[in-house]
Formats: C-alpha cells, structure tokens, sequence
C-alpha cells in the first residue's frame, strides 16, 4: 500500500505523495500534471470522489489496508459486470464493415 510512515494506515498526504510520484513517472501523468501556461492545474488538496470515499468528506479519516481492500473488490467486480454486460450486447449484434 502507500503507507509512507509505517503506522499502518494511509492518511491523504501519504495518498497524495504517492500519486504525485506515481504522476511523474507515467507518460500521461507527465501530461496532467500541473501547467500554468496550459490552464491544466491540479491541486493538491483538491478533493475528487476517491479521495473523499477513502478518507471521508472532511478528508480526516485514515485509509486502512482492509478498506483498500474491499474498494478493490468491489471496483473488480463493477468492471467484471460491465465487460460481461458490454460482451453480451455485442454478441446479440451484426457488425458489418
């Protein structure tokens, strides 16, 4: 996990370190990463819907490795259901090229 400190949970510094480095290490991180000429900023401590599902809507709670967990389970899950759902309707169709 990103548990920096070592205390067994991840706070959103630690989340928002780990995506800073995960960003400048990716081709498409690099492109979104902060860019005042372009207008393209993001800004730390800006809250996104993951960030306030790990660490709550006041952004204090502590993101642990079962939470983690379950949100991996659950997102494994909703894409297993919509590559099933996607695959069914095509094969219910006649592609024609």
């Amino acid at each position: 996990m990103f548990d920096l400190n070592g205390d067994g949970e991840v706070d959103l510094e630690e989340f928002e370190q780990v995506q800073s480095i995960i960003r400048s290490q990716t081709s498409m991180g690099m492109r979104h990463r902060d860019r005042s000429t372009t207008g393209n900023t993001l800004k730390t401590g800006c809250s996104s819907a993951l960030t306030t599902y790990f660490f709550g809507a006041d952004l204090k709670d502590k993101l642990t490795i079962g939470h983690f967990l379950e949100f991996q389970r659950k997102l494994q899950h909703d894409v297993l259901k919509l590559e099933y759902s996607t695959d069914k309707k095509l094969q219910n169709k006649t592609v024609f090229f």
